[in-house]
């Protein structure tokens, strides 16, 4: 399964608790999340999708075009 997160990367999006979530699945049974934004909590999530061992299923693509 795919997941894919488009918006701002701050506090109110609760992007922390969707990457606490995935954390807590199988890792067999996690889908591949795709992010897809920026914002002041870019650093603070990357660090915790290591933390969470999360570095496999979890992917930033950052500020896309509108188009793609």
């Amino acid at each position: 399964m795919q997941l894919i997160l488009v918006g701002r990367l701050s506090a109110e999006k609760g992007i922390a608790g969707l990457l606490e979530a995935l954390a807590m699945l199988a890792p067999a049974e996690r889908p591949e999340l795709s992010i897809v934004g920026d914002g002041p909590l870019r650093g603070e999530l990357d660090v915790m999708v290591d933390r969470l061992g999360l570095g496999a299923d979890v992917t930033f693509l950052g500020r896309l075009p509108e188009a793609e």
